[in-house]
């Protein structure tokens, strides 16, 4: 598991800009909290270079990481847990209610 890492960047309305740095990257996500239309969303979500990647198709879950691929009938949400498991131990920020995901 890479380091958490925290990192301040002015706040902007249209985060588009900042996902354009990293769209490019291997699995690039973005998910927009759909502000300034909803007054519910505060956090905008941008990553890519997961860890590990997942894909499930039907019984069969695909596990890619640093040390290649290899394919589960595990069930996906244990194989999940077990992935999460090591962010516990992550002492959250104050002002981040997240420090990692799925």
């Amino acid at each position: 598991m890479q380091p958490v890492r925290v990192k301040d960047i002015a706040y902007q309305q249209d985060s588009a800009q900042l996902f354009n740095g990293l769209r490019d990257l291997p699995e690039a996500i973005w998910l927009d909290s759909g502000k300034p239309r909803s007054l519910q969303g505060c956090f905008d979500i941008i990553s890519a270079c997961p860890d590990q990647l997942l894909e499930t198709r039907g019984s069969a879950t695909r596990v890619t990481d640093a040390n290649g691929t290899s394919d589960s009938s595990e069930d996906p949400f244990q194989l999940a847990r077990q992935l999460l498991e090591p962010m516990l131990a992550i002492e959250p920020c104050a002002e981040i209610p997240f420090v990692g995901g799925l």
